[in-house]
């Protein structure tokens, strides 16, 4: 879709040929990738200086017992892991909005982040506790010279990005989709879709 014209003058109009890329925790690894971050370490593999408190995310809670093995037998994770330090930036990304950054940017070399020249403007809440922002959004700031950083108030947590919960969400996923007393998810919606406006359209 980046390199097919096409589809532009089908829909009519300017359509602009900027693109930029937001992501949301995970995703926000992501995001940091297509910039220029490379990786030094993955957060789960003991050579790592930054020691994660948790053996994998929500969604894999083991997943650092299965590093080992998976090395020892399997030639398919071997290769994807040998791969994991190569630069994935692509150039047709002009910036990136990077939210509730999980504890795997800590893995980033600090050198790779220096030299991102990109508008990056990252995102946290006050109250994650799965990506804590002092030292996920804040480390990252740190090494990144010139990127923004907001960080929501008012007991914003990591979840609170996500979809407003449905009644069947709140029962399946309590944990994703219960927000702190007067925490109002639509409003931090409508403020990070602000911030995200007032971010790409400065330079797009």
């Amino acid at each position: 879709m980046l390199d097919d014209r096409s589809w532009r003058r089908q829909l009519g109009g300017m359509i602009s040929a900027h693109a930029c890329v937001a992501g949301f925790s995970a995703g926000a690894y992501t995001a940091m990738l297509l910039m220029g971050a490379r990786v030094a370490h993955s957060q789960f593999e003991s050579a790592n200086p930054i020691k994660s408190p948790h053996r994998g995310p929500r969604e894999f809670p083991d997943l650092a017992d299965h590093v080992s093995p998976l090395l020892e037998r399997s030639e398919v994770f071997r290769a994807s892991w040998s791969r994991r330090s190569k630069d994935y930036s692509d150039p047709r990304f002009d910036a990136a909005l990077v939210l509730a950054p999980g504890r795997s940017v800590l893995g980033f070399s600090a050198e790779s982040l220096k030299r991102i020249a990109k508008p990056i403007r990252i995102v946290g809440g006050d109250a994650d506790t799965i990506a804590p922002a002092q030292e996920c959004c804040g480390w990252l700031h740190s090494h990144l010279p010139g990127a923004g950083l907001d960080i929501l108030k008012g007991g914003v947590d990591h979840y609170v990005f996500v979809p407003e919960p449905t009644p069947q969400g709140r029962k399946l996923a309590p944990d994703i989709f219960t927000d702190a007393d007067g925490i109002d998810r639509r409003s931090i919606h409508d403020e990070v879709a602000s911030i995200a406006a007032r971010f790409f359209g400065s330079f797009v």
